[in-house]
C-alpha cells in the first residue's frame, strides 16, 4: 500500500488500525482524532503528531515505528484508557508532557532512541500500574525525581544514555517491591550510593557504571540476593573493596567494577568461595596483584578484564581452564606478567 493517510471519511466505528509495513507518507491527520472507538493504533510513518491524538479516548495501545518527529503534544493525558505506548527509535524532541502523569491504567512507556530534553516528570513515578519504562538514547537532564510511589509495580527501569545529574535516589534501591531491572549508565549522576534497606528486593540487574559516583561501595548492595548482574565500572568510587562482600551472591553472572580508584581486598585464602555462573567480570585497574582464585570454577566466562591491575608474575594452574570453550575477550594488559602458556581457548576473539 502506498499513498498518505486519508483527511476524511475514516469509519468511525474503527477498533483496530494496522499500518506497520506499508509505504504510507505524511504523518497522521488530524481527522483521526474522530476514531472515538478506536483501541489499537499500530502506525509507520513520518510527520508530527497531532493534537487529536488525544480525542482517541478509548486507545489502548499506541505504537509508531518509521520516521515520526516533533514534541508529544499534552492532549496525550486524556488517553485514560491506554495501557502501553512505544514511540522508540523516532525524532521525537522538547520535553515529556507532564499529563503523562494522568495515565493511570499505563503498563509500559518506551521512548527510547529519540531526542527529548528536559527533566523527568515526577508524576510519572506515581502511576501504580507502569511495569516496563525506558527513556534510554535521549537528552533528559536534571534529578531522577524522588517521589517514588511504595506501591508502584515498576519492573524495569532504563534511563541510560541520558543527561541526568545529582544523586540516585536511595527510593529507587529500596522502596521498589516489584523493580527487577535499573539502568541508569552513561549519565553524569554523582554523589554517594547510600546505604539502603533491601527489605525483599527483587532486583537482579543493576547497571550504574559511567556516571560521576564517589565514595565507598555500599555493603546494601551485596544484600540484593537475586542479583545477576552488577556494573559499576568508570565512576570515581574509593576505599577497600572486600570481594567477600559478594560471596553470597550466588546468582551473579556478570560482575564490572573498572577504572575506579578501589583496591580491592581477596581474603588470605580465597579458595572457599567460587563463582561457577560467571560470564563477564570486568576488574580493571583495581590493585588485585593476584589472579582471583574464585575463579577457579569459572568455566562459563566469556569476557576477563583484568588489565591494568599490577598482577606479579606467573598465570596459576587453575588460570588456564578458565572460559575453556567460551572465553572470547581477554585482556591481561598492564600487568608484570612473566609467562604465557599455551592457548587453550577456542573462541578468543581478542586478546
Amino acid at each position: 500500500m502506498r499513498g498518505h493517510f486519508p483527511k476524511s471519511n475514516w469509519t468511525s466505528l474503527l477498533k483496530f488500525l494496522d499500518v506497520i509495513g506499508t509505504r504510507f507518507s505524511g504523518g497522521l491527520p488530524n481527522s483521526i482524532g474522530g476514531l472515538k472507538f478506536l483501541e489499537d493504533l499500530n502506525v509507520e510513518g513520518t510527520g508530527e503528531l497531532p493534537d487529536s491524538i488525544g480525542n482517541l479516548v478509548s486507545l489502548k495501545s499506541l505504537y509508531l515505528t518509521g520516521s515520526f518527529a516533533g514534541s508529544i503534544p499534552a492532549s496525550i493525558g486524556n488517553l485514560t484508557q491506554i495501557t502501553d505506548i512505544h514511540l522508540s527509535d523516532q525524532n521525537f524532541i522538547g520535553e515529556l508532557p507532564f499529563s503523562l502523569g494522568k495515565l493511570e491504567h499505563l503498563t509500559s512507556l518506551t521512548l527510547d532512541g529519540n531526542n527529548f530534553s528536559g527533566q523527568l516528570p515526577f508524576s510519572l513515578f506515581n502511576l501504580t500500574q507502569l511495569v516496563l519504562v525506558d527513556f534510554s538514547n535521549n537528552q533528559l537532564t536534571g534529578p531522577i525525581p524522588t517521589t517514588v510511589n511504595s506501591h508502584s509495580s515498576l519492573v524495569s527501569l532504563n534511563l541510560a544514555f541520558n543527561l541526568l545529574t545529582e544523586t540516585i535516589p536511595s527510593s529507587l534501591l529500596s522502596i521498589l517491591p516489584s523493580l527487577e531491572y535499573l539502568d541508569l549508565s552513561y549519565n553524569q549522576l554523582d554523589g554517594h550510593i547510600d546505604d539502603f534497606h533491601v527489605n525483599k528486593s527483587q532486583l537482579s540487574y543493576v547497571d550504574l557504571s559511567n556516571n560521576k559516583l564517589h565514595g565507598p561501595i555500599p555493603r546494601s548492595l551485596f544484600g540484593l540476593v537475586h542479583l545477576t548482574d552488577l556494573i559499576l565500572s568508570s565512576n570515581n568510587m574509593t576505599g577497600i573493596f572486600d570481594i567477600e562482600m559478594i560471596s553470597e551472591l550466588k546468582e551473579l553472572r556478570d560482575l564490572g567494577l573498572s577504572y575506579k580508584s578501589l583496591s580491592l581486598s581477596l581474603p588470605s585464602s580465597n579458595e572457599k568461595f567460587s563463582f561457577p555462573m560467571f560470564t563477564y567480570l570486568s576488574l580493571s585497574s583495581c590493585n588485585l596483584r593476584e589472579i582471583p582464585t574464585f575463579l577457579k570454577d569459572s568455566k562459563f566466562l566469556q569476557h576477563l578484564d583484568l588489565s591494568s591491575s599490577k598482577i606479579q608474575g606467573p598465570l596459576p594452574d587453575c588460570f588456564w581452564g578458565l572460559g575453556e570453550a567460551s572465553l572470547t575477550y581477554l585482556n591481561l594488559s598492564h600487568n608484570f606478567l612473566t609467562s604465557f602458556q599455551g592457548f587453550p581457548w577456542q573462541r578468543l576473539s581478542i586478546l
